[in-house]
């Protein structure tokens, strides 16, 4: 194996040219860390700019369930962070065309003392609000969200929480409640809501 006298660990193709000398090539065989590697890939990920990530990542974007689908622009700041290797694109981003009946239990949250009755009092709270948006803009609706939060004497968070899980039906996301609602669209985001506030209905009852 060889590695630089300084020790450097992530190197150009460039610096590899300048800097290579038979001196420091190793009779021991290299050490294949795959560990290491996905972290030295993810360092070069997240050095990447927008565009020049879109641009790696799109035959991965393309054949996942979002292809065509989603603005490529919006999901890179997403992404960058989150990304180690880009054959994981998929799996961090079907979940946006997988919606469908999920368990409730995933409003449960201990630390916010969040649960399916309070986010559905949060979503019956937020759907007649955001019906009235006249332009889709994502500080507006997070200044809607904490505002209706307010008037419906609960904590901002458990309402971002609960609208968050509302449109995706996901526990995690690679973004807050507004990232996703500018993903999703406004007349999507209003459909999702509908549809977990019938299966909080149908689950509470």
């Amino acid at each position: 194996g060889w590695s630089p006298k300084n020790n450097e660990e992530m190197l150009s193709m460039e610096d590899l040219i300048r800097l290579f000398s038979v001196d420091g090539v190793c009779i021991s065989p290299a050490i294949f860390d795959e560990a290491k590697l996905r972290w030295l890939n993810a360092s070069y990920i997240k050095n990447m700019t927008e565009e020049e990530f879109i641009e790696a990542a799109r035959p991965f974007l393309d054949a996942s369930k979002v292809g065509g689908k989603y603005d490529y622009s919006l999901l890179a700041p997403l992404l960058i962070p989150r990304v180690e290797v880009l054959s994981e694109i998929p799996s961090l981003v079907n979940f946006l065309e997988e919606f469908g009946e999920y368990d409730i239990a995933i409003y449960d949250h201990q630390k916010m003392k969040t649960n399916g009755a309070l986010a559905l009092k949060a979503l019956r709270a937020a759907l007649p609000a955001i019906e009235g948006m006249k332009e889709w803009d994502m500080t507006a609706l997070h200044d809607l969200l904490v505002a209706t939060a307010e008037n419906s004497e609960m904590k901002k968070g458990q309402m971002l929480w609960s609208f968050r899980i509302a449109i995706t039906g996901q526990a995690s996301t690679p973004g807050g409640a507004t990232e996703m609602a500018a993903l999703l669209g406004k007349e999507e985001c209003l459909r999702r809501m509908r549809f977990s506030m019938d299966l909080l209905e149908r689950a509470l009852a």
